[in-house]
C-alpha cells in the first residue's frame, strides 16, 4: 500500500508539471532583464557574424568552382532549371552520356542559375549571397536551440557560437559547397515547425499546418543534399529521449517511447523513401563506389574510427579548419591508426558521460550529442570519395549544432550557480568567442583562389600527389611555370605511373623552352592515361606543330582520329594549325565543310570567326559570332568577339554592349579590359 500512495503521489505530481514546452516558456518569461531583448542581441551576432565574413566577399572562384559555375555553358537557360531536376548535379559536363556524377542535388544546381542570373560571373555576389544563407541558419540556430532548451538565452549563445565556428568558413566561402548550408537550413526549418507542431498535447489545425510546413522544408533538405535522409532518425530521438508535450518526463516503457519514436518519425521516413525511387530513376542507381577510390571494406571499416576521430578533434579545436586534412588508410587492427582513436573515442564519450550524466537536464544533452553522429554518418562515405578529400570542414556544418546546444545551455546554467561561476564561465566564453572570431576571420583566405587553396592542402598534407597537382596547375595558370615545375615534378615522383601529372609537367616544360622533352613527357604520359580525352591529343599535336615537329604533330591527329568521336576534334584542330601557318584559306574551307555536318558547334564557330576576322571579313565574322552567342549565350569569350569584331568595324557603341556582357561574365579578364578601355577612350559608353 505505501507503495502504491507513492506512485499515486507520483503520477499527481507528474501532471500537476508543465510540459516541457511550457516550462520552457516559463523559463523564458523569468529570464533576467539583461537578457529580455533577445532581438537586440540576436541583431548584434548576425551583425558581428556578416562582418567576420567580408573577406569572403573578395575571393575568387576555386576548385570545383570552375566546372560547375564559370566553364557550365548551360547556366543561365531556362531549360538548366528542369533540366537539373531530371538528372544528376553534374549533368551538364556531357549531356549525351549521363549520368556524370553520383549525385543528385537539383536545388545545388538551380541555386547557381539564380546566383548567375543575379550576379553573372562575379565572385562577390555569389559570396554575398552564402553569407545571407549562413545568417538565416545562424537565426534558425537560435528558434530551434531555444525551443529544445526552452531559454532564448542558450538559443542566443548557440547561435553566437555557431556563427563563430572556423570549420564552418569553407562551407560559406566556397561557392560549390552551397549543398551543406542550404540542407542545414531546411532541416533546421523543418526542425523547428516539427517542434512547434508537437508542442501542444492536442491536435489542432495549427498543428497540422505546422507539420505540413515541416514536411515539405524537409523535402527541400532531401533535394539539396543526400546527408538529409538521416533527418527521421533525428526525429526518432526526439520522440524517444525528450518525450512528448503531454509529458515532463517520458514514459518508463521503453515499448511506448518506441512507439512515439516511430508514429513521429515515420512521416519523415516515407519520405526519405519517395526521395530514393526518385534518386533510382534519375540515376539509375542508388548509390556507387567511386571509381578511383580502391578502398577495400576492410579498409573502410579499420579507418573509420580515424576519420571519426579527427571530426572530434575538428570540432574541440575548430582552428585548426582548412581545405585539406590527413586521412592515412588502416589495413590492420593492430595499427596505432585504428586502437589509437578507439581508445580516444571511447574516453570522450566516457567523459562526456560522466561529466553529464548528474545534471537536470541530462536528456537534452544526450538528444543534442546523439545529434553529432547522426548528422554526421551520411558524410562518412570514405569509399564513395577519394582519401585525399574523405574529411571536409563543410561536413561539420549541420552536426556542430549540437555541441553549440550543449555547449551554450552548459554555461548557461553553470554561470547561475554563484557569482563566482557567473563571471568565471562568462570570461572562458567570451575568450573562446575571441578566439574563434579570429581565426574564422584569418582561414577564409585559403579559399582566396586556387593557388591560396592548393598551397594550403600541400603545407597540410605535403605527401599527397593530388594536391601538388592541383597546385601546379594553378600556378601554370597565372603563368607561374617555374613554380608550377617544381609542383608537378613533386606530384611525379610521388605517383610515378600516373599519366597526367607526366603530361601536366611536359606542357609546363614546353612553356618553359625545353620543347623536346616537354613533347617527349607528353607522349610518355598519354601512354599511361586510360581512355585519354581527345582534347589532350590536339593539345599535343599544337604543342608539337609549334616546337617544330610537323611529322609528331601529324601522327597525334591519325591516333587522335582512330578515337571515337576523335575526327572531329582532328578536323578542328587542322583547321587551327591551317591557321597558325598562314593557311588561311585552307583553314575556311575545313571549318564551313566541318560545320555544314555540325552546325551547332560553338568551337568551330568560333574558329572560323577568328579565321573570317584574320581576312578583315568582319561582317561574315560578325554573323557567325552572334549565331554562336544563340547557342551559347553566357560564354564571355563569345561576347568579348563579337565586342571585338563590332570595334574593328568602328561600331563601338554596339562594342561596348557586348563588352559589357563580357566584363560581367568575366570581371578580371585583361584582354576584355583592354577592350573596355579602347572603347571608352573613343567615347562611346
Amino acid at each position: 500500500m505505501p507503495s502504491d500512495s507513492r506512485k499515486q503521489r507520483a503520477a499527481t505530481a507528474r501532471k500537476q508539471q508543465p510540459s516541457t514546452a511550457a516550462a520552457g516558456r516559463e523559463r523564458i518569461a523569468a529570464r533576467p532583464p539583461a537578457f529580455r531583448n533577445e532581438g537586440a542581441w540576436l541583431v548584434a551576432i548576425l551583425g558581428v557574424t556578416a562582418l567576420l565574413y567580408t573577406p569572403a566577399l573578395r575571393n575568387d572562384f576555386v576548385f570545383d568552382d570552375h566546372d560547375m559555375i564559370v566553364h557550365n555553358r548551360f547556366l543561365g537557360d531556362w531549360s538548366y532549371l528542369w533540366k537539373s531536376l531530371v538528372n544528376d548535379s553534374w549533368w551538364f559536363r556531357d549531356p549525351s552520356h549521363l549520368p556524370q556524377g553520383s549525385f543528385y542535388r537539383p536545388l545545388q544546381d538551380i541555386w547557381f542559375w539564380i546566383n548567375f542570373r543575379l550576379f553573372g560571373l562575379e565572385p562577390a555576389g555569389w559570396h554575398a549571397a552564402m553569407v545571407a544563407l549562413h545568417l538565416l541558419v545562424v537565426w534558425l540556430v537560435f528558434r530551434v536551440a531555444s525551443l529544445l532548451a526552452g531559454s532564448r538565452k542558450t538559443g542566443l549563445l548557440a547561435a553566437a557560437l555557431f556563427a563563430l565556428m572556423p570549420p564552418h568558413a569553407e562551407a560559406i566561402v566556397w561557392a560549390s559547397a552551397i549543398p551543406l548550408p542550404l540542407c542545414a537550413a531546411f532541416e533546421l526549418g523543418a526542425f523547428e515547425f516539427y517542434l512547434q507542431a508537437n508542442s501542444s498535447p492536442e491536435p489542432s489545425q495549427r498543428q497540422g499546418r505546422l507539420s505540413a510546413l515541416s514536411f515539405v522544408l524537409f523535402v527541400g533538405a532531401l533535394l539539396s543534399h543526400e546527408g538529409a535522409a538521416a533527418f527521421p532518425i533525428f526525429i526518432a530521438a526526439h520522440a524517444f529521449i525528450m518525450g512528448s508535450a503531454s509529458t515532463e518526463e517520458p514514459s518508463s516503457n521503453l515499448a511506448i517511447r518506441a512507439r512515439s519514436a516511430i508514429n513521429a518519425a515515420w512521416p519523415y521516413a516515407a519520405e526519405v523513401a519517395a526521395y530514393l525511387v526518385v534518386r533510382w530513376l534519375v540515376l539509375g542507381f542508388i548509390n556507387r563506389p567511386n571509381p578511383y577510390s580502391h578502398m577495400t571494406a576492410l579498409e573502410v571499416a579499420l579507418t573509420m574510427p580515424s576519420a571519426v576521430a579527427t571530426y572530434v578533434m575538428m570540432l574541440l579545436l575548430p582552428w585548426n579548419a582548412g581545405p585539406a586534412h590527413r586521412m592515412d588508410i588502416v589495413d590492420s587492427v593492430a595499427s596505432s591508426g585504428f586502437f589509437l582513436p578507439v581508445a580516444g573515442l571511447l574516453a570522450v564519450c566516457a567523459i562526456g558521460y560522466l561529466l553529464l550524466r548528474n545534471l537536470p537536464r541530462r536528456r537534452l544533452y544526450l538528444f543534442c550529442a546523439l545529434w553529432i553522429p547522426v548528422a554526421l554518418a551520411p558524410m562518412l562515405n570514405l569509399g564513395g570519395l577519394l582519401a585525399q578529400s574523405a574529411i571536409q570542414d563543410r561536413y561539420l556544418y549541420f552536426p556542430s549544432v549540437g555541441l553549440c546546444i550543449i555547449a551554450a545551455d552548459l554555461v548557461i546554467e553553470f554561470s547561475q550557480r554563484s557569482d563566482t561561476w557567473n563571471h568565471a564561465v562568462w570570461a572562458a566564453t567570451g575568450v573562446v568567442a575571441f578566439c574563434f572570431a579570429i581565426a574564422l576571420f584569418s582561414v577564409q583566405k585559403f579559399w582566396h583562389d586556387d593557388v591560396a587553396m592548393f598551397q594550403r592542402c600541400v603545407d597540410t598534407v605535403p605527401d599527397t600527389e593530388l594536391w601538388h597537382q592541383r597546385l601546379g596547375l594553378a600556378l601554370e595558370a597565372v603563368n607561374d611555370f617555374s613554380r608550377a615545375h617544381s609542383e608537378l615534378e613533386t606530384a611525379v615522383k610521388l605517383a610515378p605511373d600516373n599519366g597526367t601529372d607526366r603530361y601536366d609537367l611536359g606542357m609546363v616544360d614546353d612553356r618553359l623552352g625545353n620543347h623536346s622533352l616537354g613533347i617527349s613527357e607528353m607522349i610518355d604520359g598519354l601512354k599511361r592515361i586510360n581512355d585519354p580525352p581527345p582534347s589532350v591529343f590536339s593539345q599535343l599535336a599544337m604543342v608539337a606543330d609549334a616546337a617544330g615537329e610537323t611529322e609528331q604533330a601529324e601522327q597525334v591527329l591519325k591516333q587522335l582520329e582512330a578515337l571515337p568521336k576523335g575526327a572531329e576534334s582532328a578536323s578542328l584542330t587542322r583547321a587551327q594549325l591551317m591557321r597558325s601557318h598562314g593557311d588561311i584559306t585552307g583553314a575556311e574551307s575545313v571549318l564551313r565543310d566541318f560545320l555544314r555536318s555540325h552546325p551547332d558547334n560553338a568551337q568551330a564557330m568560333v574558329s572560323l570567326g577568328m579565321t573570317l576576322s584574320a581576312q578583315q571579313r568582319n561582317d561574315e565574322a560578325l554573323a557567325i559570332f552572334r549565331n554562336a552567342i544563340a547557342i551559347a549565350p553566357q560564354d564571355p569569350t563569345l561576347h568579348y568577339l563579337t565586342a571585338l569584331t563590332l570595334h574593328n568595324m568602328g561600331r563601338d557603341r554596339e562594342a561596348f554592349s557586348e563588352g559589357s556582357i563580357a566584363l560581367a561574365g568575366a570581371p578580371n579578364d585583361p584582354n576584355a579590359r583592354a577592350l573596355m578601355n579602347a572603347i571608352e577612350r573613343g567615347g562611346a559608353h
